[in-house]
């Protein structure tokens, strides 16, 4: 594989490494022609075979990095984009799957589409197709892809959100530079949205704060 990918595929992930190892094997199942790099930040608090996976599979462009300690997804996604290669970074969570030509079918959009700062990645969650996500009537992404030059500009995710808020965060961000946030058409992907222990314990207490610095920080373009 060239070593130079077209897209750096993103995601943190803590002591889920079944969903994990599901997402790598569809990344590696249905991304092919477009050349990809998956990079992985791992916070998880034992050993859990994903790094050995990465050595013992060493075709597979796979970038790992350990945390010493989960720090949310925020700072694992900001540490996960230093590494990032390519034209594009897609950000996923630990427990999607990918499906056949999506990323023939984002890179195409994006190519097509310069003036687009975030293309947004819809996904079936529970047999329900989740087309977009709106905060007061304005589209943001849960899951994405924007041009690295441009996450680079913007410094990426701001990590006064520890682990919610930080994606919708970004396309303001990008909204507020004069690009534009659009549902990327006729793609979608598969999210079961896991909660575990981490995700209920350690997760889920920051949602509702960071939801009222999101609105509070946005309000100009909430009304």
């Amino acid at each position: 594989m060239n070593s130079i990918p077209t897209i750096s595929i993103l995601f943190g992930t803590v002591d889920r490494p079944q969903s994990t190892l599901n997402l790598i094997e569809s990344i590696v199942r249905f991304t092919p022609p477009i050349k990809y790099k998956i990079i992985i930040v791992d916070g998880s608090t034992k050993k859990n075979g994903i790094l050995q996976f990465a050595i013992d599979n060493p075709k597979i462009p796979i970038c790992y990095y350990q945390e010493i300690k989960a720090q949310g997804y925020t700072k694992a996604y900001n540490i996960g984009a230093k590494f990032a290669e390519g034209k594009y970074l897609i950000w996923l969570n630990d427990d999607c799957l990918v499906l056949p030509e999506w990323a023939t079918k984002i890179v195409n959009f994006m190519d097509n589409n310069p003036n687009i700062g975030v293309g947004g990645i819809p996904f079936n969650e529970n047999n329900q197709f989740n087309i977009q996500q709106h905060v007061c009537k304005r589209y943001v992404a849960n899951f994405g892809c924007s041009p690295v030059a441009l996450w680079q500009l913007l410094n990426g995710f701001d990590e006064m959100y520890h682990s919610y808020g930080a994606e919708h965060d970004f396309c303001f961000k990008v909204l507020d530079i004069g690009y534009s946030v659009v549902p990327i058409p006729n793609v979608y992907i598969e999210h079961f949205r896991i909660r575990d222990e981490h995700h209920i314990n350690v997760l889920e207490p920051h949602r509702a704060g960071n939801y009222r610095i999101l609105m509070q920080k946005w309000k100009k373009r909430l009304l």
